[in-house]
């Protein structure tokens, strides 16, 4: 076999959305191979249902985690079955199941105002699912006994269309209003009345036809816990649990709907427990922002608390952010050791990967930081890199300077919509384009006072004082979901949400408000933009102390000390004499600090310098 030098174009990406790769069948064992189990976390746990909710920030890999066990469970001869919450449940599904939620418990006005209770309605999906799922592995889970037989011709007569495909006609059929705030659902005939064990006074009509759903469905679980498991582990995964910002009502109806599911799972999976049916099991995945949001908005019922210790956060945080050990590296490497197995039947070390593959500096920083300071430390992020490097330079042979320049704009522009998709947990979509124009061609870097300025500048223009009135609460949001974080101004301390720091400082003069360096390619923000106010504080002959930051084969850009301004110096004014220089390297290096005079001012460039040599 000869030895084929691989391209980009050879290295396996995958989707941004795992449940993509799943869906368009992509080579399972592609998948598999290529997958990393995130740091601190044990399957295990999972498996044997000491812990049943896989929460994270979007982009952390849940999706990707819960297809890697429901892989593991069918190679051990285990049956699995997946709910989407996005993807099975339209609106209009959702629509219906508020008006039956509404509608069919009553309600304690004093405890839950305006509130709908969906609890009740999630269990009987969840039930129907786990009787189609032993049915469909021809009675694997649980023994076929009479309560089984019971059960199963109960909830077959009971279902609206067995052959939809829509998860809310699994519900009752024929379901009619009876009285204000309760549901009915008429009994096929006397047969699966008696079947149920549905007592006359148990009927709410004469003619003994209807009866609660909640009845109904208390007499079905009933049923379920009589029956027989067998040795065949089964599992359910339940993913996308997610809600944006359209309207209002719908917003918190949908949250409501995704808090209820959380509980439901919780409540059956303590059900398998206490009756002995280890057998099977509810795993969920939960997106963090989506919990945050459950807590500001509707009745929390205490969620956080009752899931806590049956969860487990999706954290890719290592301690050492130089070193190609770190798990997120660690997802590219790995594709990169896959391919070469894979064509040439070689096993390269991570060390020769990395000396084979990629540059050792971007930009003038070390490629390790490099990559991680333009990441959030998710997989997505990774994923995104690789698609974008695939995309703009698929012959390359090597990660280099000249692809990370080209994947730049595409890199920066899959990253915002991230973010955009985040902040349509909270925002909608005309307060999220005034929100992206306040940053746009701003600064990289800013004081709460120059944020303050800018919103009200903005709000005069576009008569509209969303951003004014809005603009500490939209930078905490902003922190929230990783657009900004704080930067100290020496330049060498950043706070970050996804490193774990909780809140954003606003008002400090020791901190500055920072716009995270994976977006500045779509927010415009590769050039400093001088202001008015900073004209007013600098001028030209100014001595300011500078810090180097990034070098180029012609030019130092540094930061001005105890500002937010940022300038840059021709290698000719970095030696005494303006002598010539070979290797700019010779003369600076990254973190030097010296003093220099500014000789012009550059709206769009900054600061134009010459050093100055005592």
């Amino acid at each position: 076999m000869s030895y084929q030098v691989l391209q980009i174009k050879d290295i396996f990406v995958g989707s941004i959305d795992a449940k993509d790769d799943v869906t368009n069948k992509i080579d399972n064992d592609e998948f598999i191979e290529n997958f990393i189990i995130p740091p601190n976390l044990n399957i295990d746990e999972f498996l044997n249902g000491k812990k049943c909710f896989i929460e994270g920030y979007k982009g952390t890999g849940k999706t990707a985690l819960l297809h890697y066990m429901s892989n593991h469970v069918v190679k051990e001869g285990g049956k699995e079955l997946f709910i989407l919450f996005k993807s099975d449940y339209k609106n209009s599904d959702r629509d219906k199941l508020e008006n039956l939620a509404i509608n069919m418990l009553n309600i304690d006005k004093d405890l839950l105002t305006e509130e709908s209770d969906f609890e009740y309605i999630w269990r009987w999906i969840i039930l129907n699912n786990i009787v189609k799922l032993n049915i469909k592995n021809n009675y694997e889970i649980f023994e076929k006994s009479h309560q089984w037989e019971k059960l199963e011709k109960a909830m077959k007569s009971l279902i609206k269309n067995n052959k939809s495909i829509s998860l809310f006609d699994s519900l009752p059929f024929k379901l009619r209003k009876i009285g204000e705030v309760k549901y009915s659902v008429e009994m096929p005939n006397a047969d699966i009345a008696h079947t149920l064990g549905i007592s006359d006074i148990e009927f709410v009509d004469k003619e003994k036809k209807n009866v609660e759903f909640k009845v109904i469905l208390d007499k079905a679980m009933e049923i379920f816990l009589k029956l027989v498991p067998k040795s065949v582990n089964s599992y359910i995964f339940i993913d996308e649990l997610e809600a944006f910002y359209e309207e209002k009502k719908i917003f918190k109806r949908d949250l409501r709907m995704i808090r209820d599911l959380i509980l439901t799972v919780k409540y059956f999976n303590d059900l398998f427990s206490m009756y002995k049916y280890n057998n099977l099991k509810i795993i969920c995945a939960v997106r963090t922002e989506v919990l945050e949001s459950i807590q500001k908005n509707i009745a929390a019922k205490e969620i956080n608390k009752i899931i806590y210790s049956f969860r487990q956060e999706l954290k890719w945080n290592y301690a050492n952010t130089t070193a190609y050990q770190h798990p997120i590296i660690q997802i590219w490497i790995n594709r990169i050791k896959h391919a070469e197995k894979k064509f040439n039947n070689v096993v390269l070390k991570d060390a020769d990967i990395m000396k084979k593959w990629f540059t050792n500096q971007v930009n003038s920083e070390d490629i390790i930081p490099y990559i991680l300071d333009n990441s959030w430390h998710k997989p997505r992020d990774i994923i995104r890199f690789l698609q974008a490097a695939s995309n703009v330079s698929p012959n390359s042979t090597q990660y280099d300077q000249s692809v990370f320049n080209n994947l730049r704009k595409e890199y920066s522009k899959e990253s915002w919509k991230e973010i955009y998709e985040e902040l349509n947990i909270t925002y909608k979509p005309f307060q999220i384009s005034l929100i992206k124009e306040f940053l746009m061609c701003f600064k990289r870097y800013f004081t709460f006072e120059e944020a303050k300025m800018r919103a009200e500048k903005l709000s005069f223009q576009n008569n509209n004082n969303f951003l004014k009135e809005n603009i500490t609460e939209i930078l905490k949001n902003l922190y929230s979901v990783g657009c900004i974080g704080n930067m100290s101004v020496d330049n060498r301390y950043f706070r970050w949400k996804h490193k774990g720091d909780d809140s954003l400082v606003i008002d400090d003069s020791k901190l500055y408000l920072f716009i995270h360096s994976g977006l500045w390619s779509e927010l415009s923000l590769f050039y400093v933009y001088i202001d008015e106010s900073m004209k007013n504080n600098v001028e030209v002959g100014q001595t300011v102390i500078c810090r180097v930051k990034r070098i180029n084969k012609s030019f130092a850009y540094v930061d001005i000390l105890d500002t937010t301004l940022e300038g840059s110096i021709h290698l000719k004014y970095l030696s005494p004499n303006k002598k010539f220089i070979k290797d700019i390297k010779s003369v600076v290096k990254l973190g030097d600090v010296f003093k220099a005079k500014v000789f012009r001012i550059d709206e769009k460039y900054g600061l134009q310098l010459i050093r100055i040599f005592d």
